[in-house]
């Protein structure tokens, strides 16, 4: 259950405003702790379109911070 805690994590880092570097740091340890890239992408994804953001252009600095985030990992599984 690796990917529900870094959905738990990352959304009480999002929720409370950490910068995208903190953010990043915080996929990167769970990654440490046997994450894959893809499935940190996924969770980032799941949480993506819990926002809505799939759905809307609204630029904030949640979504920002997530876009971030999800391009990095995304380059890092070599999708």
């Amino acid at each position: 259950m690796a990917g529900l805690d870094l959905k738990k994590d990352f959304l009480a880092a999002l929720n409370g405003n950490a910068p995208h570097e903190s953010l990043m740091q915080l996929v990167q340890r769970h990654q440490a702790q046997g994450l894959t890239p893809e499935e940190s992408y996924e969770v980032l994804q799941r949480i993506w379109l819990e926002f809505g953001f799939d759905k809307n252009d609204d630029n904030n600095a949640t979504r920002e911070n997530l876009e971030y985030v999800m391009e990095k990992v995304w380059f890092q599984g070599a999708h």
